[in-house]
């Protein structure tokens, strides 16, 4: 049985892009390959940079401890950044520019219990214990990061925590940074743009072969003692990194796929869920005595876990690689097509998560021959989701989520979270135009949809909450 060196909280690499396709594809390669629209990364351009972002990363991490300790006694970091997002899973299109990191942190001593809000995926975090953290630490008192609601009751309050503890820490660690820059005269300097809740840093880049003299920039640096990402399209390009303060919410237990033939039969490893800082920015929201104190609770481990075990399945592979070519039409498109509306990244992805499920598993009767039957399915849900108007939030309200985790604290809720629930009607209209241009447009690289098992696409069909007469009796079962 094939097994993984490392998956989910084992493993805390950038991941290469994944670009894998059928045993009889290679002809379905070239094409795509050809496609101007479609280019994939190059390998040598994503090590090159991995390795120079993990350079910067390195200092910056320095420079946050250094101003985290000096300022604000208590706040505690974790040992390292822990990888997220596109560059970290497999995913990256189009450059490898942008890298994201989750930064966990918690004041010593904090006592805190999650408050569900009324939207899902939302949390207020109360404070147990705010007297004594407020005496011992002064700096929560100055920074106003516990508020209080009511008689007797204390919430973090997000904004507060990000834009003058978090923020005053990167601004600092930027400027000093920049005066070791300058002393080594190079053109580089480190420049931090607002983007709550992320801490988003990112340094401009004249030309390619800068990657690799800004590697030797940082290799020398060392201070006493975030956020990076890559944009780009043509020079001048930046490597953006982002850096996501958060605090650990909980464990969760997730199947162990190296040890699913262990005597005792599938051991369990742990899946940690965090809370990201969200408060509210719209000016009609009707929350707002707790725009500040608002956090969202993110399904990171999951999704890291879950495209981690991709690595062992065929079928999965090719569905990643799909989400790859489309995130890369969609990415390369200009203006006027609004396709990007509903295909943005995080929407592919949840597509991506909706297939693998409801297409692969389990894996003994459940497979796809390659990528252009791997795109066929894709683009079928995402057609569905257009046509419907709706896309179910993979972790909130998703009864086959057991399928994969079978003692997940997520996919409980009586209803699913419409990730496109705030969409105008004509945005639907201009997408679905936009939607059957990329049909003609990609023709030969996926399977028309007479071509697909239409029972397998009614599971998803039933999920949106739309009719299916399935042909076999009794529809397909999947437990």
């Amino acid at each position: 049985m094939a097994t993984l060196q490392s998956v989910g909280v084992n493993m805390n690499n950038w991941r290469k892009p994944l670009y894998i396709f059928g045993p009889n594809e290679q002809d379905l390669q070239y094409l795509i390959l050809r496609n101007e629209h479609l280019q994939n990364i190059n390998p040598k351009n994503f090590e090159d940079h991995r390795r120079t972002t993990d350079e910067v990363l390195k200092v910056v991490m320095q420079g946050i401890r250094k101003f985290s300790g000096e300022q604000f006694e208590g706040l505690v970091l974790h040992d390292e950044l822990i990888k997220f997002g596109s560059s970290r899973e497999g995913l990256k299109v189009i450059d490898a520019l942008e890298f994201d990191s989750i930064l966990i942190f918690d004041i010593n001593g904090m006592i805190v219990e999650p408050a569900p809000d009324d939207a899902l995926g939302l949390v207020r975090l109360r404070v147990i214990n705010p007297e004594a953290l407020l005496e011992r630490y002064p700096w929560t008192r100055k920074c106003e990061v516990f508020q209080k609601v009511g008689m007797n009751k204390y919430f973090i309050n997000s904004r507060n925590l990000h834009l003058k503890v978090f923020e005053s820490i990167i601004d600092k660690t930027r400027e000093l940074v920049n005066e070791q820059l300058r002393a080594g005269e190079t053109n580089f300097s480190l420049r931090r743009t607002a983007k709550p809740p992320t801490l988003d840093i990112n340094i401009t880049l004249n030309n390619e072969r800068d990657i690799n003299d800004l590697f030797h920039s940082f290799s020398n640096i060392t201070l006493q003692g975030q956020s990076t990402r890559m944009e780009s399209r043509s020079f001048n390009k930046s490597l953006d990194m982002d850096i996501v303060p958060t605090l650990l919410l909980r464990h969760d237990y997730v199947p162990d796929p190296n040890t699913t033939n262990a005597p005792n039969g599938i051991r369990q490893m742990v899946c940690p869920v965090y809370a990201v800082m969200k408060w509210v920015h719209t000016p009609n929201s009707v929350m707002k005595s707790d725009k500040d104190s608002l956090w969202r609770v993110c399904t990171s481990g999951y999704e890291r876990h879950i495209l981690d075990i991709c690595q062992l399945n065929p079928s999965q592979q090719f569905l990643m690689t799909a989400c790859r070519i489309l995130k890369t039409y969609v990415s390369n498109q200009d203006g006027t097509n609004q396709l990007h509306t509903v295909a943005a990244s995080n929407h592919l992805k949840t597509i991506c998560f909706h297939c693998i499920t409801l297409l692969t598993i389990p894996k003994e009767h459940n497979s796809l021959s390659g990528v252009k039957e791997a795109m066929g399915y894709f683009l079928s849900f995402l057609d569905l989701c257009i046509r419907s108007k709706t896309l179910p939030h993979f972790f909130y309200g998703n009864p086959w989520l057991v399928l994969m985790f079978p003692d997940t604290s997520f996919g409980q809720e009586d209803d699913i979270k419409n990730l496109y629930g705030s969409m105008s009607p004509d945005t639907f209209r201009q997408a679905t135009l936009s939607y059957a241009k990329k049909l003609l447009d990609q023709k030969r690289f996926y399977k028309e949809i007479e071509c697909l098992d239409a029972d397998r696409i009614g599971r998803f069909k039933e999920l949106l909450g739309l009719q299916h007469a399935y042909r076999k009796p009794g529809g397909v079962h999947m437990f």
